[in-house]
């Protein structure tokens, strides 16, 4: 006789619990290092009042620097080769650009240095290839950005300033992909790991246009000019200690 198909069913359930039920959680610490970056944009106009005409300038430098924090990282393994990593970082994300200015009889250079500190909440999908001691690691998923206040520092040789000068930032979001390691101790009462990867971020809402980056009015001596300072590309090294449940 053959078995009824709600039997069979709950055969094939039963059979299945345990694969379901194979859960770890891990949680600990992690921290970061590595750099931020600001391209320059292909299009350097800007807007002449509202006359239509657009005004070129290579203000515009573009900008380079460190970025280093750390934080709290939490991996929910749905299964061994699988799961979902959230980490919770605070970072000082930073980054200097260099800015000529031709004066009467000499050029004047000025370094540029914008960002803030920020909370960065990455949300990863992870791939591990299961190994005894040494697994490789594959992220990708979707980074929010929470930054600071934003700040401007102007420093020349001569103690010039340009007191015109200012940042602004606002919330942003990054796509973020990466690989490493996972590093299992030979411990016999405690499955502790030490996760290592390098990660890359893009943000794709930095736009290619000059005047969204700089907010100015170009027909006015002296105005306010206000730099961006969501950063467009971030790459890191995370280096961590992790606890498994």
């Amino acid at each position: 006789m053959k078995p009824a198909p709600w039997a069979l069913a709950a055969a094939l359930a039963v059979g299945a619990t345990p694969a379901l039920a194979e859960v770890d959680l891990g949680a600990g610490l992690v921290g970061v290092g590595g750099g931020n970056f600001l391209s320059k944009p292909s299009d350097k106009t800007l807007p002449y009042g509202n006359t239509g005409v657009r005004v070129e300038t290579d203000f515009y430098p573009g900008f380079a620097g460190g970025t280093f924090g750390g934080g709290v990282a939490f991996d929910l393994r749905v299964l061994p080769w699988f799961g979902v990593e959230i980490d919770l970082l605070r970072t000082t994300d930073e980054g200097t650009g260099e800015y000529s200015l031709t004066v009467p009889g000499r050029t004047l250079k000025f370094d540029l240095t914008i960002g803030q500190d920020a909370w960065h909440l990455p949300v990863l999908a992870k791939l591990a290839v299961p190994s005894p001691v040494v697994s490789p690691v594959f992220l990708l998923g979707a980074e929010r950005v929470f930054p600071g206040e934003a700040t401007m520092k102007v420093e020349n040789d001569l103690g010039v300033t340009i007191p015109q000068l200012s940042a602004e930032v606002d919330g942003y979001w990054m796509i973020t992909g990466g690989a490493g390691v996972e590093i299992a101790l030979p411990l016999p009462v405690l499955d502790l790991r030490i996760p290592f990867s390098l990660r890359a971020s893009w943000n794709p809402g930095v736009s290619d246009e000059l005047e969204e980056r700089v907010e100015t009015d170009v027909t006015v001596p002296d105005s306010p000019i206000v730099i961006r300072s969501e950063w467009e590309y971030q790459v890191v090294a995370t280096l961590g200690v992790s606890a498994y449940f």
